[in-house]
């Protein structure tokens, strides 16, 4: 007999690219593919359905839906869809790089999605945080140090992303509307005036 557990399944949509044996320079494809799993495989503080792609599923998957394939270059999720939708809410092993971010704003963690720059990093910052919350929150204040300039640039980034949302990805940004300029209410004597019109 099942248990609850094994009841709840999950589609993984990753996308990426792969390589293939083509010529320097054109040996590289863009793919997507969908990866079903079920909740006994995932381990939300160890395991991640990147992890299990990477070493599970994609040297079995990848060939059989891209011939051509020779190995993986770059992957990353997508989006998830799952038959307990709640279930998304905690599984940081399921997120995407936007979704951890808002992960972290919810549950108000003290990690800086500024400092990490895929979502592999982002999810392992979160797991060291709950892991060690002070040995984790001093290495992120040594980084942050280290990269401090980069993530100023980043900030003012992320503020106007924050304003714009997604026209930015559609091209269809709307623009600001005009300042106001400073006005201001001046009185000239009749010699001022004169000196004005010459």
């Amino acid at each position: 007999m099942k248990s609850a557990l094994e009841d709840i399944h999950y589609i993984v949509t990753i996308t990426g690219y792969y390589y293939t044996q083509e010529a320097k320079g054109e040996n590289v494809h863009e793919y997507e593919i969908d990866v079903p799993l079920n909740h006994k495989q995932l381990d939300d503080d160890k395991v991640s359905a990147i992890s299990l792609f990477k070493h599970n599923y994609a040297p079995v998957m990848m060939p059989k839906k891209y011939p051509d394939y020779t190995g993986l270059y770059t992957h990353k999720i997508k989006q998830t869809q799952c038959s307990e939708p709640s279930r998304l809410l905690e599984n940081i092993g399921l997120m995407n790089f936007k979704q951890l971010v808002r992960y972290i704003r919810t549950n108000g963690l003290p990690v800086k999605h500024e400092l990490y720059d895929d979502e592999g990093s982002l999810r392992a910052a979160i797991r060291s945080y709950k892991k060690d919350a002070e040995g984790f929150l001093k290495v992120q204040k040594i980084t942050q140090e280290r990269i401090g300039p980069t993530l100023a640039k980043q900030s003012v980034a992320d503020q106007m992303m924050e304003q714009y949302g997604d026209s930015f990805v559609k091209g269809k940004v709307t623009p600001l509307p005009p300042a106001k300029k400073p006005t201001a209410k001046v009185e000239l004597d009749d010699e001022e005036l004169a000196l004005a019109e010459f």
